[in-house]
Protein backbone atom coordinates (compact mmCIF):
# COMPACT_ATOMS: atom_id res chain seq x y z
CA UNK A 1 0.00 0.00 0.00
CA UNK A 2 0.88 3.37 -0.72
CA UNK A 3 2.09 5.66 2.47
CA UNK A 4 2.24 9.85 3.00
CA UNK A 5 3.77 10.50 6.32
CA UNK A 6 3.51 14.30 6.91
CA UNK A 7 4.73 16.87 9.80
CA UNK A 8 2.70 20.21 10.18
CA UNK A 9 4.08 23.10 11.72
CA UNK A 10 2.87 25.27 14.31
CA UNK A 11 1.69 28.44 11.96
CA UNK A 12 4.65 30.71 10.79
CA UNK A 13 7.32 28.13 12.04
CA UNK A 14 8.41 26.68 8.90
CA UNK A 15 7.14 24.34 6.50
CA UNK A 16 5.51 21.33 5.81
CA UNK A 17 7.49 18.23 5.53
CA UNK A 18 6.15 15.37 3.31
CA UNK A 19 7.72 11.35 2.89
CA UNK A 20 5.75 9.94 -0.03
CA UNK A 21 5.84 6.28 -0.45
CA UNK A 22 4.90 4.59 -3.49
CA UNK A 23 4.84 0.63 -3.54
CA UNK A 24 1.19 -0.65 -4.76
CA UNK A 25 1.24 -2.16 -8.03
CA UNK A 26 5.21 -1.37 -8.58
CA UNK A 27 4.47 -2.89 -11.88
CA UNK A 28 1.86 -0.13 -13.04
CA UNK A 29 4.46 1.44 -15.50
CA UNK A 30 5.56 5.45 -14.22
CA UNK A 31 7.75 8.01 -14.42
CA UNK A 32 9.59 9.94 -11.96
CA UNK A 33 8.81 13.71 -10.70
CA UNK A 34 8.83 15.92 -14.18
CA UNK A 35 6.69 18.29 -15.95
CA UNK A 36 4.99 15.80 -17.98
CA UNK A 37 1.79 17.59 -18.38
CA UNK A 38 2.56 20.42 -21.44
CA UNK A 39 -1.29 21.56 -20.93
CA UNK A 40 -0.39 22.43 -17.72
CA UNK A 41 2.01 25.12 -17.18
CA UNK A 42 4.57 24.61 -13.90
CA UNK A 43 2.81 21.54 -12.92
CA UNK A 44 5.48 18.70 -12.31
CA UNK A 45 4.60 15.27 -10.87
CA UNK A 46 4.84 11.49 -11.19
CA UNK A 47 3.27 9.98 -13.93
CA UNK A 48 0.96 7.19 -14.15
CA UNK A 49 1.85 6.37 -17.95
CA UNK A 50 -1.54 3.99 -17.93
CA UNK A 51 -4.40 6.77 -17.90
CA UNK A 52 -1.80 9.72 -17.73
CA UNK A 53 -2.68 11.33 -14.05
CA UNK A 54 -0.68 11.88 -11.21
CA UNK A 55 0.24 10.16 -8.28
CA UNK A 56 1.78 13.08 -6.62
CA UNK A 57 1.97 16.56 -8.46
CA UNK A 58 2.41 20.16 -7.48
CA UNK A 59 3.42 23.66 -8.75
CA UNK A 60 4.84 26.69 -6.97
CA UNK A 61 1.16 27.08 -5.10
CA UNK A 62 0.24 23.60 -4.22
CA UNK A 63 1.11 20.09 -3.69
CA UNK A 64 -0.91 17.04 -4.19
CA UNK A 65 -0.92 13.39 -3.26
CA UNK A 66 -3.71 10.55 -3.40
CA UNK A 67 -3.97 6.74 -1.94
CA UNK A 68 -6.45 4.47 -2.88
CA UNK A 69 -9.09 3.51 -0.75
CA UNK A 70 -11.81 0.67 -0.42
CA UNK A 71 -14.80 1.80 -1.82
CA UNK A 72 -16.05 4.14 -4.74
CA UNK A 73 -17.88 3.72 -7.59
CA UNK A 74 -19.54 0.69 -9.20
CA UNK A 75 -19.39 1.88 -12.59
CA UNK A 76 -18.03 -1.04 -15.03
CA UNK A 77 -14.88 1.04 -16.29
CA UNK A 78 -14.27 3.74 -13.14
CA UNK A 79 -12.89 6.90 -13.80
CA UNK A 80 -9.23 7.41 -13.36
CA UNK A 81 -8.04 8.78 -9.84
CA UNK A 82 -4.99 10.64 -11.27
CA UNK A 83 -6.55 13.58 -12.38
CA UNK A 84 -7.55 14.52 -9.29
CA UNK A 85 -4.35 15.01 -8.59
CA UNK A 86 -3.96 17.47 -10.84
CA UNK A 87 -7.23 19.32 -10.49
CA UNK A 88 -6.35 19.63 -6.96
CA UNK A 89 -2.93 21.48 -7.80
CA UNK A 90 -4.98 23.52 -9.88
CA UNK A 91 -7.28 24.27 -6.84
CA UNK A 92 -10.56 22.90 -9.08
CA UNK A 93 -13.06 21.37 -7.08
CA UNK A 94 -13.95 17.93 -6.73
CA UNK A 95 -15.95 16.31 -9.94
CA UNK A 96 -19.83 15.66 -9.16
CA UNK A 97 -20.86 13.29 -8.70
CA UNK A 98 -17.37 11.41 -8.13
CA UNK A 99 -16.87 8.30 -10.66
CA UNK A 100 -13.46 7.19 -9.52
CA UNK A 101 -12.65 4.11 -7.06
CA UNK A 102 -12.20 5.01 -3.19
CA UNK A 103 -9.60 7.57 -1.94
CA UNK A 104 -7.27 9.79 0.16
CA UNK A 105 -6.10 12.91 -1.37
CA UNK A 106 -3.71 14.80 0.72
CA UNK A 107 -3.45 18.84 -0.60
CA UNK A 108 -0.97 20.94 0.84
CA UNK A 109 -0.95 24.96 0.02
CA UNK A 110 0.45 27.81 2.24
CA UNK A 111 -1.84 27.96 4.71
CA UNK A 112 -3.38 24.26 5.29
CA UNK A 113 -2.89 20.24 4.65
CA UNK A 114 -6.53 18.72 4.02
CA UNK A 115 -7.18 14.80 3.46
CA UNK A 116 -10.29 14.13 1.70
CA UNK A 117 -11.19 10.72 1.61
CA UNK A 118 -13.88 9.20 -0.14
CA UNK A 119 -15.00 6.27 -0.86
CA UNK A 120 -19.11 6.62 -1.11
CA UNK A 121 -22.06 9.29 -0.02
CA UNK A 122 -19.94 12.62 0.41
CA UNK A 123 -16.62 13.15 0.66
CA UNK A 124 -14.89 13.82 4.09
CA UNK A 125 -12.23 16.19 4.75
CA UNK A 126 -10.21 17.05 7.79
CA UNK A 127 -8.08 19.72 7.81
CA UNK A 128 -4.45 18.59 9.85
CA UNK A 129 -3.59 20.00 13.28
CA UNK A 130 0.37 20.50 13.81
CA UNK A 131 2.09 17.96 14.53
CA UNK A 132 3.09 14.12 12.92
CA UNK A 133 0.54 12.32 10.84
CA UNK A 134 0.83 9.24 8.75
CA UNK A 135 -2.24 7.84 5.79
CA UNK A 136 -2.25 4.80 4.23
CA UNK A 137 -5.63 3.21 2.92
CA UNK A 138 -7.65 4.20 5.92
CA UNK A 139 -8.17 7.05 7.84
CA UNK A 140 -6.17 9.45 8.93
CA UNK A 141 -3.41 8.35 11.88
CA UNK A 142 -5.72 5.44 12.07
CA UNK A 143 -4.40 3.10 14.85
CA UNK A 144 -5.64 -0.15 13.06
CA UNK A 145 -3.78 0.60 9.66
CA UNK A 146 -0.65 -1.92 10.57
CA UNK A 147 1.65 1.00 9.06
CA UNK A 148 0.42 3.50 11.35
CA UNK A 149 0.41 1.26 14.40
CA UNK A 150 3.92 0.26 13.73
CA UNK A 151 5.22 3.65 12.88
CA UNK A 152 3.67 6.76 13.64
CA UNK A 153 5.37 7.47 17.15
CA UNK A 154 8.76 6.90 16.15
CA UNK A 155 8.27 9.49 13.22
CA UNK A 156 7.03 11.46 15.60
CA UNK A 157 9.87 11.05 17.34
CA UNK A 158 12.07 11.33 14.38
CA UNK A 159 14.31 15.55 14.07
CA UNK A 160 13.57 16.81 10.78
CA UNK A 161 16.09 19.97 11.36
CA UNK A 162 18.92 20.75 9.55
CA UNK A 163 19.99 21.50 5.45
CA UNK A 164 20.28 17.40 5.15
CA UNK A 165 17.62 16.00 7.43
CA UNK A 166 15.96 13.51 5.26
CA UNK A 167 19.59 11.44 5.20
CA UNK A 168 18.79 10.40 8.59
CA UNK A 169 22.02 9.52 9.25
CA UNK A 170 23.26 5.51 8.85
CA UNK A 171 19.52 4.49 9.14
CA UNK A 172 18.94 5.26 5.34
CA UNK A 173 21.98 3.14 3.91
CA UNK A 174 19.86 0.55 2.68
CA UNK A 175 19.21 0.08 -1.25
CA UNK A 176 15.14 1.83 -1.81
CA UNK A 177 13.08 -0.17 -3.86
CA UNK A 178 12.22 0.37 -7.04
CA UNK A 179 8.88 1.70 -6.89
CA UNK A 180 9.46 4.32 -4.10
CA UNK A 181 9.39 8.00 -4.92
CA UNK A 182 9.79 11.11 -2.81
CA UNK A 183 8.58 14.30 -3.91
CA UNK A 184 12.42 15.31 -4.99
CA UNK A 185 12.34 12.51 -7.40
CA UNK A 186 14.52 10.45 -5.61
CA UNK A 187 14.30 7.22 -4.26
CA UNK A 188 12.69 7.06 -0.63
CA UNK A 189 13.81 5.40 2.28
CA UNK A 190 13.07 1.85 3.17
CA UNK A 191 12.93 2.15 6.26
CA UNK A 192 9.60 3.50 6.60
CA UNK A 193 8.27 0.20 5.40
CA UNK A 194 7.01 -2.22 7.89
CA UNK A 195 9.07 -5.07 7.33
CA UNK A 196 12.07 -3.13 9.20
CA UNK A 197 12.18 -2.59 12.81
CA UNK A 198 14.48 0.26 12.07
CA UNK A 199 14.57 3.93 13.10
CA UNK A 200 12.80 5.39 10.19
CA UNK A 201 14.09 8.57 8.68
CA UNK A 202 12.61 11.73 6.89
CA UNK A 203 14.02 11.03 3.13
CA UNK A 204 11.34 13.18 0.98
CA UNK A 205 11.79 17.02 0.94
CA UNK A 206 9.99 19.79 2.73
CA UNK A 207 7.04 21.13 0.91
CA UNK A 208 7.34 25.00 1.30
CA UNK A 209 4.65 26.19 -0.86
CA UNK A 210 4.42 29.64 -0.26
CA UNK A 211 2.33 32.29 -2.73
CA UNK A 212 4.70 33.73 -5.53
CA UNK A 213 7.31 31.40 -3.98
CA UNK A 214 9.01 28.16 -5.77
CA UNK A 215 8.69 25.27 -3.26
CA UNK A 216 12.14 23.87 -2.35
CA UNK A 217 12.23 20.70 -2.85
Amino acid sequence: MCTVVLRVPEPGRGDVRILALRDEDPDRPWRPLGAWWPERPGVRGVLDELAGGAWLAHDDRRLAVLLNRAGGSTAAVPASRGSLVLDSVAGRPLPDPLTTLGFNLVAVDATSVVVTSWESGQPRRVTLTPGTHMIAHDDVDDPHTARVAAWLDAFAATPTEGDTWWEGGSTCSRPPPRSATSTTGRSCGTTARTGSRRRPCWCASRASVQTAQPPRW
